[in-house]
């Protein structure tokens, strides 16, 4: 089942790219039937990206090109440092909280970053179109669709 966003940037890819009957090489009319051989089973051009079907492919690309992915490691730790306070006292010593942690135990850290980014995703706080490997803030995705009209 498609998410809200996953049909807004369905859309959004349709608007960027061409129907293209792969059959005659060529672009079909906008309605997607080809006006050479008459096919409806047109496949997707996007520009500089080639001809395939469907159309995650393509908002994946237009994604890749006009937004800035984020760093998990580096918003896990951004929010770890809004949580707690910037510096613990050990005996003597005054160190910092959130490296003191992540070096202390890397495998609870890990846990923690991956459980937090899985609400995160949940939450619709970040979107990932490929399943984690690249993971983009969810109000720059908005604020493209809306500025793309998508």
């Amino acid at each position: 089942m498609k998410s809200e966003i996953e049909t807004k940037l369905e859309q959004f890819a349709i608007k960027r790219s061409y129907p293209f009957c792969y059959s005659c090489y060529s672009r079909a009319a906008q309605s997607g039937v080809c006006a050479k051989c008459g096919t409806d089973d047109c496949m997707r051009e996007y520009p500089g990206h080639g001809v395939e079907f469907g159309t995650q492919w393509i908002y994946k690309a237009i994604l890749e090109s006009e937004l800035e992915p984020i760093s998990e490691g580096d918003a896990f730790e951004d929010y770890m440092r809004e949580v707690y306070p910037e510096t613990t006292v050990v005996g003597f010593l005054n160190l910092d909280t959130v490296t003191t942690m992540r070096d202390q135990d890397p495998t609870a850290w890990d846990c923690a970053q991956s459980e937090w980014m899985d609400a995160q995703l949940s939450d619709e706080v970040f979107f990932t179109p490929d399943n984690g490997t690249t993971i983009y803030s969810m109000s720059d995705v908005e604020a493209l669709l809306e500025k793309g009209g998508g």
